[in-house]
């Protein structure tokens, strides 16, 4: 098993138990930010394993105060998937939006 484990980070190859938990990066992200976060919740993003994790900014006398986004962090570096790029015409998605790829529970009609 050691030989196995050893052989696997000579390498570059990460084992699987190098993923960032959901309790860290809720740590990591109200460090960096300065926020709350609201929830989180596993994703697949751009072919990733990732977090999309629901924040909310402090309250305070500035516009931004108690502003809810949702952030995509990646759960192997725990760095932010961008979702957004620069396109010729202006700013293009760079995948689907979170709730294009999530199932929220909705009421259903008659």
């Amino acid at each position: 098993m050691a030989a196995i484990l050893g052989a696997t980070l000579a390498l570059g190859a990460s084992p699987a138990a190098a993923a960032l938990s959901a309790d860290q990066v809720k740590r990591q992200v109200e460090t960096r930010y300065g926020v709350t976060v609201l929830r989180i919740e596993a994703v697949t993003e751009q072919g990733r394993s990732a977090f999309a994790v629901t924040i909310m900014n402090p309250g305070g006398t500035f516009n931004e105060a108690f502003q809810v986004n949702t952030l995509v962090i990646d759960a192997e570096t725990g760095r932010p998937i961008i979702q957004y790029r620069q396109g010729p015409g202006g700013m293009q998605p760079a995948a689907p939006p979170v709730s294009a790829r999530t199932s929220p529970a909705t009421a259903s009609t008659p």
